[in-house]
């Protein structure tokens, strides 16, 4: 399990976890703890067509005090923070690499390792100091590494600081303990992207993209409930770290909404599935989610107010026209970012104690220890679940009367949980799926593009431009335009038959 450190993570380590650890871990018997400190070189090797970036392979030389050895990684999984992979390690006689080496590889079918050998190139270095300290207690064996460094390629670097908790034998839960005695004590983030990611995404290989979510969670006829949870899990997890990942990387903002949308998918996820597998620990991630995702609210005002900034959107003709318009609200996005500051947020002990609970959740499953019928069919719930969601839906905008801008806005949030439960479920009917959520997802859109001229026209209320008068008649249209669409999209959305 890797984290991201802010601050003197080693040194705090030192100071109040290190002297206290047998406590802390609760061992009645002796522990042992051996420090030592290394200066570690990496040479990270890849073919022209990098190969083992496709393959999401890494393969490093590591030099430390003249002696080398060389590593392959084979493609893993991660679950959460948890990361699961093969790992193959030889010593050599210098730090030229040789794949032929590794006789015990199941390697990919369509290149042998005497042809990768002969194009391997080296793509980027990392140099860093690692401070290691191997715990053994009660036939447990852990590592607790703190890495300082940086990411070498081109000229170009990237700073290292990491603690990494790695099992070298024993029970996979004390991994989750030592997680939660760090996240107590320390400055820390969960991350899944390894020192390899860094470096490829430095020479510009893995350059971070916006990653959609596919149209349908991909599930099957016989997927049992618990599988289909934990896939729905995995996939908001993934969602949620890469974008956070990307932000801590470059700063662009679309990554915030990316991020956020990942962090809603896992709420949703957690609450669509819990009556079925209620369990302690479930409960009180949905309670963690809850709360976390109130410290993101503030996002909704710094969607808007980007939309009605962009360039690209359906404002930009005529917003982009008035300077000072434009100005103020580049004023106001400075300020919301300035004031609620996402790195820190990301580095919150309430943002780990999810993630490192929900990397618990997958491995162990507790609902097993509380209820019956996790092994069934997700479909037998699949039908009552999506009925119940689109009740909601109907009872809310199935009024014959035309439905004012504050109701839509209003309703905004049942109706996005129910969409994102067709999207968890609707994989398990393809007949007329989309025919049916087409006009739904038309009138979530509207529903945003209504948020930011509300938002337009609650700071025209606030601040004082030349252009008063032309902007609030222009933001009244627009609403009154754009509530005329609306209403005719969702006349033909309630008459549609569900899919399912």
């Amino acid at each position: 399990m890797k984290f991201v450190v802010s601050g003197h993570g080693h040194q705090e380590f030192q100071r109040t976890v290190l002297p206290n650890l047998k406590s802390l871990l609760q061992v009645t018997g002796d522990i042992k703890v051996d420090y030592q400190q290394k200066q570690l070189t990496n040479y990270y090797f890849d073919t022209s067509d990098f190969y083992f970036a496709e393959h999401r392979f890494g393969f490093r030389v590591r030099g430390c005090n003249n002696q080398f050895e060389q590593t392959l990684k084979t493609q893993g999984t991660t679950t959460g923070g948890l990361h699961q992979r093969g790992e193959y390690n030889i010593e050599i006689p210098n730090s030229t690499p040789d794949l032929r080496l590794f006789d015990s590889v199941v390697w990919p079918k369509d290149r042998l390792p005497q042809d990768l050998n002969e194009d391997l190139q080296q793509r980027f270095a990392t140099n860093f100091t690692r401070d290691e300290y191997s715990i053994i207690f009660d036939e447990q064996h852990f590592e607790i590494v703190f890495d300082h460094g940086e990411v070498i390629a081109d000229g170009d670097t990237v700073p290292i600081h990491e603690i990494e908790i790695e099992l070298k034998s024993g029970d996979v839960a004390n991994v989750f303990t030592l997680a939660r005695i760090l996240n107590q004590y320390l400055s820390l983030r969960l991350s899944d992207t390894t020192k390899a990611a860094a470096g490829y995404t430095l020479i510009g290989e893995s350059l971070l993209q916006k990653r959609k979510l596919p149209k349908y969670l991909a599930l099957n006829q016989n997927c049992s409930t618990e599988d289909a949870f934990c896939i729905a899990v995995e996939r908001a997890m993934a969602h949620w770290q890469f974008h956070e990942q990307a932000y801590m990387q470059t700063h662009t903002l679309k990554y915030l909404d990316l991020m956020y949308e990942g962090l809603q998918l896992l709420l949703q996820s957690v609450a669509l599935y819990l009556p079925v597998l209620q369990c302690v620990s479930l409960l009180k991630l949905h309670r963690l989610l809850i709360s976390y995702t109130q410290k993101w609210q503030w996002l909704n005002e710094l969607h808007n107010i980007r939309y009605l900034r962009s360039k690209k959107g359906p404002f930009s003709k005529h917003l982009n026209q008035h300077d000072a318009l434009m100005s103020y609200l580049q004023g106001r996005k400075i300020g919301l970012l300035q004031g609620r500051s996402p790195d820190q947020l990301f580095f919150d002990s309430e943002a780990n104690d999810i993630k490192i609970l929900t990397s618990e959740i997958l491995i162990e499953r507790p609902w097993r220890d509380a209820v019956t019928g996790a092994d069934k069919p997700v479909l037998e719930h699949a039908r009552g679940w999506l009925s119940q969601s689109w009740q909601n839906v109907m009872q809310s905008l199935s009024q014959a009367e035309i439905l004012s801008h504050t109701h839509y806005v209003a309703t905004e949030t049942i109706l996005r949980q129910a969409l994102t439960n067709g999207f968890l479920l609707a994989e398990l009917f393809a007949e007329k799926r989309g025919q049916f959520r087409a006009p739904w997802l038309d009138i979530l859109v509207g529903v945003e593009e209504l948020k930011a001229l509300i938002t337009l026209k609650q700071l025209l209320r606030d601040a004082e431009f030349s252009e008063d008068p032309e902007l609030k008649s222009w933001t009244a249209d627009k609403i009154s335009n754009l509530l005329h669409v609306i209403e005719r999209t969702r006349k033909v959305a309630i008459r549609l038959e569900a899919y399912w």
